[in-house]
Formats: C-alpha cells, structure tokens, sequence
C-alpha cells in the first residue's frame, strides 16, 4: 500500500511533497540517533513523510522505529541489500521526491530545505546530493566524488579537514552519494532505481551515470549537512566479500553504460587489470607453474582478498543475459555521449593497486586501447611549485593549491636533479617567472605551466612565457591567483592554444616514483629505461629519461 503524506487542504509554499526513506539491516544502536534528527528537520510536516524499510533485521531495530509514531515501517522478510530497500520505500512513497538517508547518519534541521532549493527539474537538476561529514563535523566524507575507468568510484578529500573550499555548492556531480540524496521520485522509478542486483556499493554511481546519460543532471546541495558513522553498518561485512561486491558493481556499471563504440576499449583493460590484481593479492608465486619447476604440488593457499575478483567476474557471467537486457533499456534512454559523461569522471586513471608491475600492465593497456582519447579531462592531483623569486607569494601560491592536490615546494637549490625528476611526474608546473630554472622548466615540464609574474620580481624569463601555459599576476592580461581553484579542478581549459604537451596521468605519477626509488638505488638501472621507452609517448619518455638520468643511461 502507498504511503501518502498527509496534505492539508490550504496553500503551502511551493515545495516538494517528499518522503525520506532509510534502508535499516541491524541498525538499532543508530536508528534512534538518525529518527531524532528528523524530527527536528525545518520542513513543513504536512510535506513530509519518513519511511523505515527494514531488511529482515535481527535485532531491536523494528522496536525502535515503532516509538516514532510519525514513522511508517516497512518490513521485508530478508536482507535484500540496500538498493532494493531504497526501492522498495520509493515504489510506496506517493511524494513527488524520495530523500534516501543511510540509517547511520543524523541531519542538520536545514538538511532538507537545502536538498530542495538546489532541486530544479525544470533545469534538467532532478537529483540532489548532500554533504556528508564524519560524526563529529570536522572531517569530510563526502562533497563530490570520483570515477575511473573500471568504474570504481570514491570520495574526494575523504578524511581530510572540513575547509568550506572544498565544497561547491551547485557544482556538477557524476553521482551522488546514495546515503544523502534527494531525486525525482518518478524519474527514479522510471530510470528503474538503484539496481537490486548491486546489493550494496556503487549503486548510486550507477544511478547518477544512468541519470546523465538520460539527459538528467546531478548537482551538489552545500548545505544539506548529514554526519555518518562511516560504514557504522557494512564494517561487520568481510573485506573479501566487501571486495566481491565492488568489483562486480563496477563491471556492471560499465556492462550498462558504457556506449557501444567504446564498450570494448574500455571493459577489456578493466578485466585485464582486474585479473591482474586478484594474482597479485592471492600471493601466488608464478614460480611453480614454470614448465621445468620441480615443485608439483597441485594445490596452494591463497588469499581470499584474489579469489574475491574472480568470483566477481563468475557473478557477472551467472546474470549476463539479464545484465545485457538492462544494458538495452539503459542504452535506449540514451540522450549524450561517453565523452560528454567521462568528462566528469575527475580522476579516470587513479590506480586500483600502488605496484610496480600492475601500474605498468596499467599504463600499457591504457596506450594500447587509446583510453587517453575517451577520457580527456582530469583535475591535477600532482602540483610542483618551485619556490625561487617571491618566496612569500609562492608559499601563498602553495598554500592555496594544497587544498586541493598534493603539492611539491622546492626551491632550485635542492639540486637540478631532484627538480627535473619532480617537473617528470607533475601535471601542473608554478613557477616564477624570474626563476634561475627557467630554461630547465621550461624543457622539462610534461604537464600544465602556470608562470607567476609578481609585482616585484625581475625580469621573466622569455623562454618561460614561450612555454607557458597561464601567466599569473595582478598586470593586464594576467590570471588573477584567485584562479588557482579552477586551474587545478579543470587545467585542460587553461592549456594554450595548440599546446603539444599532455597531461601527466596518476597511474605515471606513481609509476613513476617507484622508477626513480630503482634509480637512487643504483639497481635495475636499465630495465627501468626500457620500460620508459616501451610504455611513455617518445615527446614524455625523453623527458622522463632526461629527468631520471645516471651516467649509465642515456636518453
């Protein structure tokens, strides 16, 4: 039966009717926290309904929802994972929109109001998410988040302070985080819901990509504040059945959304990889299965945290025809293309594993199936300032680039070498642009130069203005630093007309940091400068090579 709020007949303001729904599984010690919090929500309550949908649990949690009188409890007879929970509770709704709420979160009173002012069908903005902080308010859990190509997904700045500049409000979102949102209930419904086949994790990426690619939009509510008891819930879940449940979600988001022209490009790397690391992580030897090994032992130990990635890809075969029927109806709805909903990937190439020879199987699956051709735009995630000229602007400079990236100060007289290694493996150069390293910079940057130009420095260097990319200062013409925020989120704006350089991709970051630990220990000297040569564009690998250099190696 439909659970219809309870309207009153007399003008409101013109706000959506919306029922917060919250999937529960053996959360008692949290449901009460969570329903007090709605309570004291700033929404008229003739708007307002709260649903309980609870999956089979086994402890107090349906006599807890039962002393809110104000709450309506649906019971299911089993745990049928968070997704179907969610759309269980919107298929009952009778409201115009659904707010879902992890039962281990509390909300701000403003919470809701804020999800609905940032709510504008009429803008294509049918999906609203919140932000989310820790349980005590002072670090982030969610304000936008990430995709990569596998179709993994995380949080960006998770963990970190609260600094209000990392919170956008209005800002495009991929997706939203599906324990604070606000959508359409009847676009939600008929987009299908979050997909009961995920269980739990990455549904909600799922959603917001189906939601983009049926011309829908998705932005984020600055003020819609909740505080979360992260995975206070899926902690009692076993990392390696956590590890099953992201590993087949993500190949199922990419079976279902990914175009047909670029289907193929982009699954094989991802199973590719994904073998990959399940060999890596069981802790199998390849020793043993050369053909003249003396070991014959037909049966070893593994870790499970492997097998894990394995039984993903056997989960997603058992329901392919049913994953190629859902793959229709999405594809169907289609209103953009790939390229357009890459974009807000953010971070397309954040490596799954931080080893050497899975970056380079990594790196060279990337090249051989020109990903860098579908996914184009990446915020910068390394950033070299070199701090020679205004020392105190350029600490400023930094100091404003840290709360967004990782951030490298150095100062030309830790030696040429370590400079030329750190412009390798940055994708976004400041410098001043009186710098005695001008020449250096400006050969040896791979990534974005930003040039700063200070109202009391000398000089700048031409060679640097001839490479640069953003001339930085307060002069005509000059990029005010304020820009800083939006050179670093989305640098491939800046980059000048007919610039020949490329983007230092976070799967080479790390790789490369890990060839230069081989360098500065004298081993594996030449190896190291084949696979330079075998796996890096010829413009960048001569860089790398020239950056890395000892006097065995040549470039």
């Amino acid at each position: 039966m439909a659970f219809t709020p309870n309207v009153r007949m007399h003008p409101v303001r013109a706000l959506p009717s919306v029922t917060i729904v919250i999937p529960n599984w053996n959360g008692a010690s949290h449901l009460r926290d969570c329903l007090r919090s709605i309570e004291a929500l700033d929404y008229p309550d003739e708007l307002l309904g709260v649903l309980v949908v609870d999956n089979g649990s086994t402890d107090e949690s349906r006599a807890v929802v039962r002393h809110h009188r104000n709450v309506k409890l649906l019971e299911l007879r089993e745990n049928q994972g968070f997704a179907a929970a969610c759309n269980v509770g919107a298929r009952a709704a009778a409201s115009e929109c659904v707010a879902f709420l992890n039962n281990d979160m509390r909300v701000e009173p403003a919470w809701l109001r804020a999800l609905v002012d940032a709510y504008d069908p009429s803008a294509g903005y049918v999906c609203v998410g919140g932000v989310i902080l820790d349980w005590d308010g002072g670090r982030l859990d969610f304000a936008g988040g990430w995709v990569n190509f596998h179709g993994y997904a995380g949080q960006d700045h998770f963990g970190e302070t609260v600094n209000e500049e990392l919170i956008e409000d209005g800002r495009d979102l991929l997706f939203a985080c599906g324990g604070s949102l606000l959508v359409a209930r009847d676009v939600y419904l008929e987009l299908g819901g979050f997909d009961p086949a995920y269980f739990a994790f990455f549904e909600d990426v799922d959603l917001g990509w189906r939601l983009w690619l049926a011309g829908y939009k998705v932005r984020l509510a600055a003020r819609a504040r909740s505080f979360h008891r992260h995975h206070g819930t899926t902690l009692a879940i076993p990392d390696h059945r956590r590890d099953l449940l992201y590993e087949r979600n993500a190949l199922l988001t990419l079976l279902k959304n990914v175009g047909d022209e670029n289907l193929a490009a982009v699954l094989a790397p991802a199973l590719f990889l994904l073998i990959q690391r399940s060999l890596l992580q069981t802790g199998s030897a390849r020793e043993p299965f050369a053909l003249a090994a003396s070991d014959r032992a037909e049966s070893e130990t593994v870790h499970r945290k492997g097998l894990a990635r394995l039984h993903a890809v056997s989960d997603v075969l058992d329901r392919l025809p049913d994953v190629l029927e859902r793959r229709r109806e999405i594809q169907r709805l289609r209103k953009r293309d790939d390229v357009e909903i890459f974009a807000l990937f953010g971070r397309s190439f954040v490596p799954l594993l931080f080893n050497e020879r899975y970056l380079e199987a990594s790196i060279g699956l990337r090249a051989a199936f020109g990903l860098d051709r579908l996914f184009t735009r990446q915020r910068a995630t390394r950033v070299l300032v070199v701090a020679d000229g205004n020392v105190d602007r350029l600490r400023d400079v930094a100091q404003r680039v840290a709360v967004h990236a990782d951030v490298a100060f150095i100062s030309p007289g830790q030696g040429d070498r370590v400079l030329r290694e750190l412009l390798a493996e940055s994708d976004l150069v400041i410098a001043a642009g009186s710098t005695a390293s001008a020449e250096t910079i400006a050969a040896q940057t791979t990534g974005l130069l930003v040039v700063d130009i200070a109202d009391d420095e000398g000089a700048v260097n031409p060679a640097l203005l001839a490479r640069g990319d953003v001339i930085l200062g307060s002069g005509p013409g000059a990029t005010p630093i304020e820009s800083l925020r939006a050179i670093v989120l989305e640098p491939w704006r800046w980059r000048r007309e007919g610039a020949d350089h490329v983007a230092v991709p976070e799967d080479v970051q790390e790789l490369l940091r890990r060839w230069r630990e081989h360098y500065h220990r004298g081993g594996a000297v030449m190896r190291v400068a084949r696979s330079v040569r075998r796996l890096l564009p010829p413009t960048v690998a001569r860089l790398v090579l020239r950056a890395l250099r000892r006097p065995s190696v040549s470039a």
